[in-house]
């Protein structure tokens, strides 16, 4: 079996980040989907975890919601809409 390139792992990974995002009937914590970034931060140089999730609800589905799955306040997390997963996908979000 070849060894793949990092960039078709990089490729791999955001196909099926998009696959599961598009599907919200198969989100483990339905109705909600964790995902998280790295971003790196330009001062320190360190790399820290951005948390969010996504919420299967109408006209909301596209929005990430800044927080932690597991005490998720829809009214009070900063949100975050987005004009579809590819757009969520390519701003480095991943299924976490």
């Amino acid at each position: 079996m070849a060894k793949r390139s990092p960039a078709e792992q990089q490729r791999e990974r955001e196909a099926q980040d998009l696959r599961y995002m598009s599907n919200p009937s198969q989100w483990v914590l339905w109705p909600f989907c964790p995902i998280k970034r790295y971003v790196k931060d330009a001062a320190t140089n360190y790399t820290r975890v951005e948390t969010a999730y996504l919420i299967a609800q109408e006209g909301k589905l596209t929005t990430v919601f800044h927080g932690v799955v597991f005490t998720p306040d829809i009214e009070k997390d900063r949100q975050q809409p987005y004009a579809g997963f590819q757009e969520i996908v390519a701003d480095g979000w991943m299924v976490d």
